[in-house]
């Protein structure tokens, strides 16, 4: 009975190690309605020397309204002719973000545009050229996209979809040339990706010592921080700028906002602080 058992046991040692693990797969997380700074990553897992990794994209809306915006991602070379694209890639030159104009036919509507207005298709390619990318079995972030979002809470979503008839899903081909995708041998999954676009909420906006007013304390934390090394003014991470004491919004902590204080506790009874999420500074 003990022989059958450690069989058993070993049996079942040998195939959970033999699995392997591949994926593809984007975060979902929650970013403020306006936000000029989002991020998105899309990381990846491999157990042998990997070659190629293509992914095509559509990014869709799933509420009417909750949607990227502005000057959306691109890297059309992969010779550092890029906006709002990090790679994380052994070979940087050979990996590229394609946007679809004209899409193929067999995919999208033909005459779509990556233009923000959903749904935007693109593809993601890199390519281990000069070396094979060594085995990553525990994930790795592979790239991330920078963009802006919209004013209107909501959710919208990066999913795997045709690009052209000759990328029509995703694959990630090791060396020797095997594709591991759905394509191929099929271990590897694809997690799409959720934003979620929450409301702006900024109450604590001038409030930098976090006692719930906006008062002479409030001045005087500035004051401290700015010439005298005192501790930095809290943050309310649910303002999409960059602290409590940026009271006039324009990304920076200095002077200005010092005068922004006094002007709106002492000297004008119509001041106001800005409202970051009228503004929709990064």
């Amino acid at each position: 009975m003990r022989r059958i058992t450690c069989f058993i046991l070993g049996l079942l040692m040998f195939t959970t190690t033999a699995a392997a693990d591949w994926y593809i797969q984007f975060e979902s997380k929650e970013v403020t309605a306006g936000q000029q700074n989002a991020t998105i990553e899309l990381s990846a897992a491999w157990e042998v020397k990997l070659m190629t990794l293509e992914v095509p994209i559509v990014v869709r809306s799933l509420d009417p309204g909750a949607f990227w915006t502005g000057t959306l991602p691109y890297d059309s070379t992969g010779l550092n002719d890029d906006f709002g694209v990090t790679w994380n890639w052994a070979d940087p030159d050979w990996a590229d973000l394609f946007q679809t104009v004209f899409p193929g036919e067999g995919c999208a509507t033909p005459g779509e545009l990556y233009d923000g207005n959903s749904p935007d298709n693109f593809d993601i390619a890199a390519v281990a050229m000069l070396s094979r990318a060594k085995p990553q079995p525990d994930g790795r972030t592979v790239l991330t996209l920078h963009f802006a979002v919209t004013e209107t809470p909501g959710q919208f979503e990066f999913d795997t979809a045709c690009f052209q008839p000759a990328s029509t899903t995703y694959r990630m081909f090791t060396d020797p040339s095997i594709d591991r995708g759905p394509l191929g041998t099929g271990e590897c999954s694809f997690t799409k990706g959720v934003i979620t676009i929450v409301p702006c909420e900024c109450s604590m906006r001038g409030d930098t010592d976090a006692n719930g007013l906006v008062d002479p304390s409030d001045i005087v934390t500035l004051v401290n921080y700015l010439f005298y090394g005192g501790p930095a003014p809290v943050t309310d991470l649910d303002c999409p700028t960059y602290g409590q004491a940026d009271t006039n919004c324009d990304g920076r902590t200095n002077v200005a906002d010092i005068a922004a204080l006094i002007r709106y506790i002492f000297r004008d009874i119509t001041a106001t602080l800005c409202n970051p999420c009228a503004e929709g500074t990064p």
